[in-house]
């Protein structure tokens, strides 16, 4: 068992998702995706304001 990246919840190394977060791959230090990923320089309270990953 390893803690989840994003949440720190407990999940197994093997998981291919976080049950609580929802997170890909959470037991891995990084994720780079398996794709292409866009996050706009705008942003509102934060988060930015278009986010698309492919």
């Amino acid at each position: 068992m390893k803690p989840c990246r994003e949440c720190k919840h407990l999940v197994s190394g093997q998981a291919r998702a976080c049950p609580q977060c929802g997170a890909p791959c959470p037991a891995q230090a990084a994720w780079d995706g398996w794709g292409w990923e866009y996050k706009s320089a705008l942003t509102v309270l934060g988060l930015p304001l278009i986010h698309v990953s492919l």
